[in-house]
């Protein structure tokens, strides 16, 4: 009995450190994922994976309201390319494996769809081996479209070592009303 135990406790700290081996690269430190309305390829990165292993795409949104999107199969002998089956996101997702331990998924919004999908979901990649899930990352959708037609004023007050400005910025737009204003200096005096 006590030999089944330890079995069975090793056999979760095996699969718990699998799973913490899978990271995605999420485009910002807050981890959310920018897909940018008028960019044709907002590509999503998953490594961690192993040579036998599948991955599996989903977008979701709570545990009763997801959607898969693909999967791209372990490499074989034949053929010598990963296949990947696409069926169920194209056009606007397209799953593909650049190496044995990562994947891609290449988001394209301006083949359809609307900002509607982006809000309050993640884009989840797991990794299966014989149908048992052995890791998983993911990261948050924002839907933004970068601002447009921004104008700023700067100056400098030499009596107080201040700088002074305002920007006026046009069409920003974030699903996850996430905005952000940052100042850089550009030239030194």
């Amino acid at each position: 009995m006590k030999s089944s135990l330890v079995k069975v406790c090793l056999l979760l700290v095996l699969v718990r450190l699998t799973k913490g081996n899978m990271t995605s690269q999420c485009s910002t430190s807050d981890s959310y994922w920018e897909v940018q309305q008028d960019k044709r390829n907002n590509t999503f990165t998953c490594t961690g994976l192993t040579a036998q292993d599948t991955i599996e795409w989903y977008v979701w949104k709570s545990s009763t309201d997801y959607f898969y999107l693909g999967n791209c199969k372990p490499l074989t002998a034949e053929p010598t390319q990963f296949v990947c089956d696409n069926s169920q996101g194209q056009p606007i997702f397209i799953a593909s494996r650049t190496s044995a331990d990562a994947g891609l998924m290449v988001i394209n919004p301006v083949a359809g769809g609307d900002a509607s999908l982006y809000q309050d979901s993640r884009l989840l990649c797991y990794a299966t081996r014989s149908g048992t899930v052995v890791g998983k990352a993911s990261c948050r959708f924002d839907y933004i479209h970068a601002s447009e037609d921004t104008s700023c004023t700067v100056q400098f007050r030499n009596d107080t070592w201040s700088v002074y400005g305002q920007c006026n910025i046009q069409k920003a737009y974030s699903v996850q009303n996430r905005y952000r204003c940052e100042w850089i200096q550009t030239k030194e005096f």
